[in-house]
């Protein structure tokens, strides 16, 4: 057993290598809680059907070392709900069908989604054997989707759930903003409360988020604001010529759809205006685009090497929820960004300090342009973000410390 106080955390995406955004999130949470002097231990139990990488395999003992437990379904099983609708979704995949009846897929999963719908018994069995040898003082539950394992541990243990996002009707809500049907994870307001209510302490990612569990959950329940929890990382940056903008990210459909319109509407205009401006590309989103007026890196194993080269980011999106992480992470290398309202969702307070609005297309190209062709205001605006993420990031450890402490 730890000689420090151990610190549980449940997931089902893996915490490395951190890919996306979600698994950033919950890498930072890792990274978080051992800073803040705990012994984090992670049980993975991943939800998508071909389970656990190699490559998630490699970086997940690489971080961890013996802290860390990959269960999968082989160990744990499955709930009949998260069969069913596993098996329906590889069968209709299988025959080509999810695309053709996407209405079908979600009528699935508002039928067979349930709050527990991902919990198998030998979940909360192997839960229960871990706090019998390690005796932790609390566990964190990322999203919503194990926290039935709470009702198996003994009050004296402080519960936690890790949101990301609001869940209540979270499907309706992004097919409205997209124009088309969007089909992940989604509860009904029920649903949510139920799954949420059994912690001690709530973590939002963003102010409006928590105003909803607020008026969601009992007054008892407490809700804390816990977005930025990466330490800041310092580049080594000359004051050249300004020239290289980025963009960083994984290929999900609403990604896909702001850097199209991005290098449709604006990338043209800006490379007329200033053209010695080049756009590099990271990310998973790599594999989704054809060859164009850009370079494309794919995935990078070290941010810093992106970071490094960038002399400001883009974040172009027009729809979704939660924190955006490509956002987040640029702060924490005080790289500025230029952003739609919607990749600004939770860190409005950062404009005027590093973050730039731009919602349409013309804001885009001028903003752009307009630090391109001065690089003292990306100097100016690097030192301002640098000084207003290390205030955030110190909010945020303070709120993770008040939800870990056992009363």
């Amino acid at each position: 057993m730890s000689s420090k106080s151990v610190v549980l955390i449940i997931s089902p995406v893996a915490s490395h290598p951190p890919l996306g955004g979600n698994l950033q999130r919950v890498n930072e949470v890792a990274c978080a809680v051992r800073q803040l002097g705990y012994d984090p231990f992670f049980l993975y139990y991943p939800l998508k059907r071909k389970g656990c990488t190699p490559e998630e395999r490699e970086a997940l003992r690489n971080f961890w070392g013996d802290r860390h437990y990959v269960a999968g379904i082989q160990d744990f099983g499955m709930n009949w709900r998260h069969r069913l609708l596993s098996s329906s979704k590889y069968w209709l995949s299988r025959f080509r069908l999810s695309k053709r009846l996407p209405r079908l897929i979600n009528w699935l999963h508002d039928c067979l989604m349930h709050e527990d719908a991902y919990v198998p018994p030998k979940m909360v069995e192997w839960v229960q054997g871990f706090v019998e040898r390690e005796k932790p003082v609390a566990c964190i539950c990322e999203y919503f989707h194990f926290t039935r394992v709470y009702e198996a541990l003994d009050a004296g243990i402080r519960k936690v759930v890790d949101t990301h996002d609001v869940f209540t009707d979270r499907n309706h809500r992004i097919s409205h903003e997209l124009g088309q049907l969007h089909c992940w994870y989604s509860l009904t307001r029920e649903q949510e409360k139920r799954t949420l209510s059994r912690a001690n302490a709530v973590l939002a990612i963003q102010g409006h988020e928590k105003q909803h569990f607020d008026d969601l959950l009992p007054r008892e329940m407490e809700v804390l604001t816990v977005d930025h929890l990466t330490r800041p990382v310092s580049l080594e940056r000359s004051l050249g010529e300004a020239e290289v903008l980025g963009y960083l990210g994984s290929a999900n459909t609403i990604n896909l759809n702001g850097l199209r319109w991005f290098l449709e509407k604006c990338w043209p205009q800006i490379q007329s205006r200033v053209p010695q401006a080049k756009l590099v590309i990271a990310g998973t989103i790599c594999r989704s685009l054809e060859d164009g007026p850009y370079e494309k890196l794919g995935l990078i194993d070290d941010l810093k090497d992106f970071y490094s080269v960038v002399d400001f980011t883009i974040n172009p999106v027009f729809s979704g929820s939660g924190l955006k992480i490509k956002t987040a992470q640029s702060m924490t290398y005080a790289v500025p960004v230029v952003s739609t309202d919607i990749g600004l969702h939770g860190m409005e307070s950062g404009i005027g300090h590093g973050l730039f609005r731009a919602n349409a297309a013309d804001e885009m190209i001028g903003v752009c342009v307009k630090l391109l062709n001065d690089p003292s205001e990306i100097s100016k605006a690097s030192d301002a973000l640098k000084t207003h993420y290390c205030m955030i990031l110190e909010r945020s450890l303070s709120g993770l410390r008040r939800a870990l402490l056992v009363d």
